[in-house]
């Protein structure tokens, strides 16, 4: 190989390699609505509940519908009740799966739509509101992660069936011990006592 043709390859090399490292650093798509899970983080060993929140629906890409999925690790929580906003429009149709929650799988999956003589929304709305009771004990964790029903990209829909373009905001559950009270007891006093022990060493200074 010539010097010359050895330099070309260099420099296309060098042309691909940038080639490929602009690819790789492109930003992700982000929206300003978000479908997000609220209410996660440190819990205490018994029920607790989160909610899932369609946050800043375009006011021209208005929202007749949503179906979601949310997944968490099987055996650390158990989903126990749903309550679904039937509020958001006048009259709907659904729900539309029948028996939503699957512990097994670790599986909440759920869809409303509205129906006329209701009309598509904008801003922001709460879908519906899960409820879990912890299964394992303290220090464990699972993710709360909202994804799409099998065949989309997104759970929000508008009155053309076609699906509008959201941010995924995610939670973790992460359990925490649950102190009795009467452990805070002992410190309590001490610090309670604490301003009589200074008010006397004040007066023998005196």
């Amino acid at each position: 190989m010539t010097s010359k043709n050895r330099k070309i390859t260099i420099l296309l090399g060098l042309a691909l390699m940038m080639l490929f490292c602009s690819a790789k650093t492109q930003p992700a798509l982000a929206y300003a609505t978000a479908l997000s899970v609220q209410g996660g983080g440190d819990v205490a060993q018994g029920t607790f509940k989160v909610s899932i929140i369609a946050e800043n629906i375009p006011s021209d890409n208005k929202m007749y519908g949503w179906e979601l999925v949310l997944n968490w690790t099987a055996g650390v929580i158990n989903c126990t009740a749903e309550t679904i906003n039937y509020g958001i429009w006048v009259s709907y149709l659904g729900p539309w799966i029948p028996y939503p929650i699957d512990n097994a799988k670790g599986e909440y999956h759920q869809s409303l739509t509205g129906r006329s003589p209701s009309t598509p929304v904008s801003g922001t709305y709460w879908l519906v509101n899960v409820t879990f009771t912890t299964v394992k004990g303290p220090c464990n964790s699972t993710g709360l992660t909202l994804k799409a029903a099998p065949g989309y990209v997104y759970c929000l829909l508008n009155n053309l069936s076609e699906e509008i373009p959201h941010d995924y905001i995610q939670a973790n559950i992460h359990v925490v011990p649950e102190f009795p009270s009467l452990y805070f007891v002992p410190p309590l006093l001490i610090l309670s006592a604490f301003p009589l022990v200074i008010k006397k060493l004040i007066k023998k200074r005196r």
